[in-house]
């Protein structure tokens, strides 16, 4: 799939994101639409961030943190990851614990 160029103002705006959506823009990627079929290439970068996510900030609604073992091998896309997952507040907190400075994810602002 051809990469668009990230809608900074756009993202910034939104208050709650899907586990996809969170993993492009953490790599300062423009989400491709969902739902996004199970055989995409998805870029290494953002399954690799996307891992990183869910291992390190719970779920907005109910607080979990989704483990590595529920991970479904054949579609990597659980009934439970669908739907909004993320709030903004929160990523801005990880993004600044886990990037420098200079590193921060254009969504999120300084």
């Amino acid at each position: 799939m051809e990469e668009e160029p990230l809608d900074i103002d756009f993202w910034r705006d939104e208050s709650t994101f899907t586990v996809w959506q969170a993993a492009f823009l953490m790599c300062n990627l423009e989400p491709w639409g969902e739902p996004i079929s199970s055989n995409a290439n998805m870029p290494e970068m953002v399954e690799k961030m996307r891992a990183r996510l869910l291992a390190s900030i719970p779920n907005y609604k109910t607080g979990e943190i989704f483990a590595e073992s529920g991970w479904s091998c054949k579609t990597q896309r659980p009934a439970r990851l669908s739907g909004d997952y993320f709030k903004h507040d929160e990523l801005k907190k990880w993004a600044k614990n886990h990037f420098l400075d200079n590193e921060i994810p254009l969504f999120i602002g300084k």
